[in-house]
């Protein structure tokens, strides 16, 4: 005797294969051991998101923006070793954080300004790190940051 399974079990069976294929299609696939390792640096309103836009749109690349936040990495640190602690522990979550969906990740990192001050150990911990610096004339900046009335006394005529 053969087992045929109801018309109400083989639809759920149907919505389970769905629900598995959904995952794994949408799992993302880790970056095991990616080529270059992007840390760019600019401040505010200097094109930080653009730069982190473009290196994300190259082929087997996932380059963020600000994505981690200034947690963890304070702005002064007296403490060499504990630099080099935080920074180590920003590229290890780089590195986790990487998706490149069905691609070998070539390039990961992120862009934010609070690497600044973690450049050289950055440097130093991982031969794989590059630096990107973007630069803006600073008139330009303050205009922009103007027009988006994060000041708004600067457009008072004060």
């Amino acid at each position: 005797m053969t087992y045929t399974p109801s018309c109400r079990m083989q639809g759920w069976t149907m919505i389970m294969l769905l629900l598995v294929h959904a995952a794994v299609m949408a799992a993302p696939v880790p970056a095991a051991d990616p080529d270059t390792i992007v840390i760019g640096i600019g401040s505010g309103r200097s094109g930080t998101k653009t730069l982190a836009g473009l290196l994300d749109q190259q082929p087997g690349a996932h380059v963020t923006h600000e994505a981690h936040g200034c947690s963890g990495m304070p702005w002064e640190v007296a403490d060499e070793e504990e630099r080099r602690h935080a920074a180590q522990t920003r590229l290890d979550r780089i590195l986790e954080g990487a998706r490149c969906g069905a691609d070998k990740c070539t390039m990961v990192g992120d862009v934010g300004l609070w690497y600044l001050p973690y450049v050289e150990a950055l440097l130093e911990l991982d031969a794989r790190v590059r630096i990107v610096a973007v630069q803006r004339d600073m008139g330009d900046m303050v205009r922009s940051w103007d027009s988006m009335a994060y000041f708004p006394w600067l457009s008072d005529g004060h």
